[in-house]
């Protein structure tokens, strides 16, 4: 049986500020996960596969990148709901960072059950046809 791998876009893992929503100004590590189920038209990010790297990889990419007063990790994609987050969440949980997640909503994510360790959701819907099921995050983006 072959280790799981999660699917990372090009510069997938890296620090910067955050520099939107509630979290605005916040030191923030992003892992940037590959591959969209939802696939907008309009969409101006660069989901494709960089690589796929294991749960250890991933976490020796986090390690490497992570430095200074950053308490926090964002979990970005495409929509990272497409893949199994709880290896990653539980590792960035076990660096000592809190997880946010964003997610455009096309699937519940029920925090503390599904996602266990999930501190912070964003919900930034990316349809005009209601077809989004989860309505409620800690920051809701209307995206036009």
């Amino acid at each position: 049986m072959s280790e799981k791998t999660y699917p990372i876009a090009p510069n997938g893992v890296f620090q910067t500020i955050q520099g939107e929503g509630v979290l605005f100004g916040v030191p923030m590590l992003f892992v940037r996960l590959a591959g969209c189920s939802i696939g907008c038209p309009e969409c101006d990010t660069d989901y494709r596969v960089s690589s796929r790297v294991t749960i250890a990889t991933l976490s020796s990419l986090v390690s490497q990148r992570l430095y200074g007063v950053t308490r926090w990790a964002w979990i970005t994609g495409g929509e990272p709901t497409d893949h199994d987050l709880t290896p990653i969440v539980a590792m960035l949980r076990d660096k000592g960072l809190r997880v946010a997640l964003a997610t455009a909503g096309t699937r519940p994510v029920q925090m503390g059950l599904i996602y266990s360790g999930v501190d912070f959701l964003s919900v930034s819907p990316h349809t005009i046809d209601y077809s989004w099921v989860q309505r409620r995050g800690d920051q809701v983006n209307l995206v036009p």
